[in-house]
């Protein structure tokens, strides 16, 4: 039976014993009484002790910390018992020098949760953590020094343990291999080196691993395997690991979400993928596979999310991914070097919100039936070698927001139908072959530019209220620019990209059309309220005044390549 059993079991005879009434008790009633009152109060002497070294607690959350009160009425404190059981600050902005010397008097303490303030906390105080804690959170508590050999090998309850967002270096402790009850383990981003070793192995019952944003080296150990029967998440991103994906993955079976983002290098093992039935979540971005898009990924039937994006796959895209991964709905594999033609069987993927291919060497017509994927929200696909002209079948997508194409070899008209999408907030299309003759602007961004377009600027482009970007550069069109979209005032607040208020930027380089703005050459800050320039002018402002205090927002519009504004 585990020690915290035995206390629990201790602690309720205690009560039990205090309403006895037998005469022949009453005296060692009157010392269970006292002992229960000395285990209190020692509690609370060590909770004030602790407060006396937090310098500044501008919230005043611990007010009501004071001499001769309960302290299981104290804010953030929670006893069971009698005792305090769960101690949780979090986000307290709490500051200064902290020091965890007072908490070994607290031996019932099972929950600390320090996390979120702004102390500056020595390592070297972990080893007067009380024994008895089974959850402890100290991430982003500033946290600093070498981890103490011993810390985690005398926590020997320990269930969860947050400690990302430190400054830690060197080494992790081999105790940790003592800590044989730990189910999550977070040490992301702290300055933590060496190589990952092998005693994770020993962890049988740990489920969420998170190492990332660290300066680990070498290679993925083998020796993760044994712990694989119980892992859910295992991220390691950011790290200097090299080689390649172990084939001891394959043990995996209950692994949800794995991420080895900006680390390794080579084939992904097919057979490992094959066996990771319920993974969830894949993130190898920016890495250096090689080898084809695997098309194991189809034994993965609770698959959400893949990112292959910036490696260097090549060779064509697997038709049947969807047969088994059916509940897939982001795939974003672009920066890659991925030929043929997209797969129209990628239709069945029936939730698939995101499809990014862009930046391969994709050829062929973009697949009329994408237009079934009704959940479909982002089509990027540019910086390929894709032609015919856009599938009108498009237009059933409903809740299409963006679609990105420029950098192509398509031709003709944007299909009115594709407007149908009421959702819909940005269309790159410069670069290709397209025509203007009619258009219905989205609500955000329309990019045209580099086309050949000829003829007049359709005069629907009057009709738009809220449209962030207008780019018709180097075509050839001529007449006027519809003065009414210099005076729009916007509407509607656009999800995502712009809250709020809206600006359009017309930008009409290498054309010949006169009228708002003229010939343009990027764009100026300009005051509230004040009408539109005449042809001579530089630039089109087309504005309301508060967005140029959310003016860096643009940083977030979805295609990173696509030339932003220049706000002077």
């Amino acid at each position: 039976m585990e020690e915290k059993t035995y206390r629990t079991i201790y602690a309720a005879l205690l009560l039990a014993l205090l309403f006895a009434t037998t005469p022949s008790s009453s005296s060692s009633i009157l010392d269970l009484k006292n002992e229960l009152y000395h285990s209190t109060k020692t509690d609370a002497e060590s909770l004030l002790q602790l407060k006396n070294t937090i310098q500044k607690d501008p919230r005043g959350v611990l007010t009501n910390w004071r001499l001769g009160t309960n302290p299981c009425n104290w804010f953030g404190v929670s006893c069971a018992l009698g005792r305090v059981r769960n101690l949780n600050l979090c986000g307290c902005n709490l500051s200064e020098n902290l020091s965890l010397d007072p908490l070994p008097s607290l031996t019932e303490l099972s929950v600390l949760n320090l996390s979120r303030n702004s102390f500056s906390i020595s390592s070297s105080g972990l080893i007067h953590l009380p024994n008895s804690l089974e959850e402890l959170d100290l991430s982003s508590t500033g946290l600093h020094g070498i981890i103490p050999e011993i810390f985690l090998g005398l926590s020997h309850n320990m269930r969860d343990a947050h400690l990302q967002h430190q400054f830690w270096k060197l080494l992790i402790p081999a105790s940790l291999s003592k800590c044989v009850h730990l189910k999550v383990l977070n040490l992301s981003c702290n300055e933590l080196s060496g190589e990952i070793s092998d005693f994770f192995a020993e962890l049988r019952n740990l489920e969420r691993l998170h190492l990332s944003s660290n300066q680990f080296t070498g290679s993925i150990p083998a020796g993760l395997r044994n712990a694989c029967g119980s892992l859910l998440q295992q991220k390691l991103s950011n790290n200097n690991i090299s080689g390649l994906i172990p084939n001891s993955f394959s043990n995996c079976f209950s692994l949800q979400q794995l991420d080895l983002a900006n680390n390794i290098s080579g084939p992904i093992p097919e057979d490992a993928l094959r066996n990771l039935t319920s993974l969830e979540i894949l993130s190898l971005g920016n890495n250096f596979i090689t080898g084809s898009f695997p098309s194991s990924l189809s034994a993965c039937k609770y698959l959400k999310m893949v990112d292959f994006s910036s490696n260097k796959l090549s060779g064509l895209l697997p038709p049947d991914i969807c047969l088994g991964a059916s509940s897939i709905e982001e795939i974003r594999a672009p920066d890659n070097l991925i030929d043929g033609k997209i797969p129209s069987r990628w239709s069945r993927c029936s939730r698939l919100r995101m499809i990014d291919l862009s930046i391969n060497n994709l050829e062929g017509m973009i697949p009329p039936e994408l237009g079934l994927l009704a959940n479909l929200e982002l089509l990027m696909l540019w910086f390929n070698s894709l032609s015919g002209s856009i599938p009108s079948e498009l237009g059933r997508c409903s809740r299409l927001k963006n679609l990105i194409l420029n950098n192509n070899f398509i031709e003709g008209d944007i299909p009115l139908q594709l407007f149908n999408c009421s959702n819909l907030e940005w269309i790159s299309f410069t670069h290709n072959r397209g025509n203007l003759q009619r258009v219905r602007p989205p609500r955000a961004v329309l990019q045209l530019a580099n086309n050949s377009l000829t003829g007049e600027i359709p005069s629907e482009l009057g009709n738009c209220t809220c449209l962030v970007w207008l780019d018709l550069n180097s075509n050839h069109l001529t007449g006027k620019i519809p003065p009414v979209l210099g005076r729009q005032l916007g509407a509607g607040a656009l999800s995502g990209i712009l809250l709020d208020n809206t600006l359009a930027f017309v930008q009409n380089v290498g054309n010949s059309c006169k009228g708002v703005g003229g010939r343009t050459a990027g764009v100026h800050r300009n005051p509230a309220g004040e009408t539109p320039p005449g042809p001579d002018a530089q630039v089109v402002r087309l504005h309301q005044a508060l967005l140029w205090h959310r003016s860096k927002r643009l940083d977030a519009l979805p295609n990173p390549r696509v030339p932003r504004p220049l706000l002077q």
